[in-house]
């Protein structure tokens, strides 16, 4: 069963996943800002639209190819998210005020 460490834990390999893309611009704000809105909006309603295109990741389109980096950030956004879907009722608070903080775009 999840817990709040174990969506920190996914989240960080989110955050390496960028830092190994930034050639593609992953590690840019665009980017990081649609990884938190997706996953705030997520928390909120439990529906997410899912950022599928290097367009919808904002990452670097005009210079570079970024289908197969986008397909790996959605896929581990993905993975974000079943982790939080996983989390008992016991852990939904600790996970949010996790989510909070780290969603300081959204908040």
């Amino acid at each position: 069963m999840a817990s709040v460490d174990s969506v920190k834990a996914a989240i960080r390999k989110f955050e390496e996943l960028q830092d190994s893309l930034r050639k593609y611009g992953a590690g840019d704000t665009e980017p990081d800002m649609v990884f938190q809105y997706t996953l705030w909006t997520y928390w909120q309603t439990g529906k997410a639209d899912f950022p599928v295109s290097g367009e919808d990741w904002m990452l670097f389109t005009r210079t570079r190819r970024c289908g197969n980096a986008a397909r790996r950030l959605t896929a581990q956004l993905r993975k974000v998210l079943r982790c939080i879907d996983r989390c008992p009722l016991g852990a939904r608070t600790a996970v949010g005020n996790y989510l909070c903080t780290y969603c300081w775009r959204m908040a």
